[in-house]
């Protein structure tokens, strides 16, 4: 018989290496997993195209005082609004952003295996929800880290930056921005710029039958689209790479029997370079045919980004709203869980596993910024 004592003695050991098996580092618990993709879904099964963001803001702010933060809402236009939410310094040094609106069409939300399908899932409701649930964590392991961290998201980043534009009046001076966008949980070493433009084309109407007397503003704006996609621009960044150019729109006409009086393109251009020499070369390059006007609606440079080590990186191709806030961060990063990829397309998915593992590369990244030695 073993002595009463070293039976309890092994019992609890017993239970001890139970509970430690149960919480290894980097191993959410299955009720942590729960709650992160409970929010995620409660998040996306909310349409926010960009515009109509109100209704997702009102869930995110319930959910966040309900937690214990402290939930500032800042009036963008109409009822939409910004968030901004902190839950000890209200001029954190740590900025956790990202946006909800969408772009269109709403797409619902479904599971199939690993992969979570529907709009925003991946751009950018699965940052947002990873963000939340790492700071929930930080919250419980160190306060004290957790109260020097805020969160602001956005409307409008999907449409014309007016949230983070309206966010640049708060009166916020971080040591650093996080932004939450698809990257493949991988941190970002800089992300493109955006030149757009019109390409205006003014013909002359008449009927189709007597094509002689009119002068057609489609024939015009397609010998215009022809030599804009022959454009090779010549700089590059030895980062970003190369300048490229998408004819996202074209309109123009009244019917098929009738010689067309007006039609134009909108033309982005991901900026790799200096905006306003690739606008120099776009304009040399057209020229001025008959009837042609150009007309620039706007310019962002690039952004070069900060990295830490122990993560890997990317570049990202595509922009965000970051390059229209002008309170600029001492350090910015950008890194988020899905991918690119698949974000504005109607298989728009995330993987369960990328947000479970972006909740621990958020802390990781908070703790590496705010306290190097633990």
């Amino acid at each position: 018989m073993y002595p009463k004592c070293l039976l309890i003695y092994l019992a609890l050991s017993l239970t001890l290496g139970h509970v430690v098996a149960q919480s290894e580092p980097g191993e959410p618990s299955k009720s942590s997993s729960d709650d992160l993709f409970s929010l995620h879904k409660q998040l996306v099964d909310i349409e926010s195209i960009s515009g109509s963001e109100a209704k997702v803001g009102d869930f995110l702010v319930s959910y966040l005082q309900s937690h214990g933060w402290t939930v500032e809402k800042q009036s963008v236009n109409g009822p939409r609004f910004n968030i901004f939410a902190y839950t000890g310094n209200n001029n954190p040094k740590v900025i956790l952003n990202s946006h909800f609106d969408t772009v269109p069409p709403y797409i619902p939300y479904k599971v199939e295996g690993d992969k979570i399908y529907g709009r925003g899932t991946n751009d950018a409701k699965g940052s947002i929800a990873s963000q939340i649930m790492a700071l929930k964590e930080l919250r419980r392991e160190s306060p004290d880290l957790a109260n020097e961290v805020g969160l602001l998201y956005v409307v409008g980043e999907e449409s014309d930056c007016s949230g983070i534009t309206k966010a640049n009046e708060l009166p916020l001076t971080p040591e650093a921005f996080i932004i939450g966008e698809p990257t493949e949980n991988k941190l970002a070493l800089g992300h493109k710029g955006r030149l757009g433009f019109q390409v205006i084309s003014e013909g002359v109407a008449a009927h189709s039958g007597y094509p002689e007397l009119g002068r057609s503003a489609i024939t015009q704006l397609v010998n215009v689209a022809s030599v804009l996609n022959s454009i090779v621009f010549p700089g590059s960044h030895p980062i970003l790479g190369s300048d490229t150019l998408n004819i996202g729109l074209i309109q123009g006409g009244v019917a098929a029997n009738v010689v067309p009086a007006s039609a134009n393109l909108t033309v982005g251009i991901r900026i790799a370079t200096n905006p306003m020499e690739v606008w120099e070369t776009v304009q040399k390059i057209v020229g001025n045919p008959l009837g042609i006007t150009l007309k620039l609606t706007s310019a962002k440079e690039s952004v070069l980004l900060d990295t830490v080590e122990g993560f890997e990186t990317m570049v990202a191709k595509y922009g965000t709203d970051y390059n229209c806030y002008s309170g600029k961060a001492k350090k910015k990063f950008l890194i988020g869980p899905g991918s690119i990829l698949v974000a504005h397309t109607p298989n728009e998915y995330i993987l369960k596993s990328d947000l479970i593992t972006a909740v621990e590369l958020y802390k990781k990244l908070i703790i590496r910024l705010l306290n190097p030695k633990m």
